[in-house]
């Protein structure tokens, strides 16, 4: 069976502080970046995450309030 990996793509309303945290104080290393889109991809160990920027634009993605 080929299993899909999950990588979480979080909202963040500084990129550049939380790269820096990722990168800097955690070890991720950045895979992938469009920075004028304000998005990147990092990886750490074989496991990788996902940041963009929040803008004016409503989000693509939003959880249910329960």
């Amino acid at each position: 069976m080929n299993l899909k990996s999950l990588i979480p793509e979080l909202e963040v309303s500084n990129l550049d502080r939380s790269r820096a945290f990722y990168c800097a104080l955690l070890g991720w290393t950045v895979l992938y970046e469009r920075p004028e889109e304000r998005f990147v991809m990092l990886e750490l160990h074989g496991s990788q995450l996902m940041l963009e920027e929040l803008g004016d634009a409503p989000s693509r993605f939003h959880s249910a309030v329960l």
